[in-house]
C-alpha cells in the first residue's frame, strides 16, 4: 500500500511537467493574442479622448538630477473656468 503504482507516477509527473511548462507556454501565447486583439481598441479610445480633450495635454521640458532634462507631460486645467462658467 506504501508504495505508487506506475500510473500513478505517470500522472504525478504530467501534472508537474503541465505546472512548469505548458502552463508557462500557454500564459504567455493566451496573453500575447489578447494583447494583439485589444490594441486597436485601446488606441482608438487614446485618439478619440485626444479629440475630446482638444489635445488638452501639456508637453514640458525640466531640470533633473545632475542637470539631466527629462520630458514631462500632464494634462492642462487651465481652462477650468471655462467649463464651470458654461456648467
Amino acid at each position: 500500500m506504501g508504495s505508487r503504482l506506475g500510473w500513478e507516477r505517470q500522472i504525478i509527473f504530467i501534472n508537474n511537467m503541465y505546472k512548469h511548462f505548458f502552463k508557462r507556454f500557454f500564459d504567455f501565447w493566451i496573453s500575447l493574442i489578447a494583447l494583439i486583439c485589444i490594441s486597436p481598441i485601446l488606441l482608438v479610445i487614446t485618439i478619440w479622448l485626444h479629440f475630446a480633450n482638444k489635445g488638452a495635454l501639456s508637453f514640458k521640458y525640466h531640470p533633473g538630477k545632475d542637470g539631466m532634462i527629462f520630458l514631462n507631460h500632464r494634462k492642462q486645467a487651465h481652462d477650468i473656468d471655462k467649463r464651470n462658467a458654461k456648467g
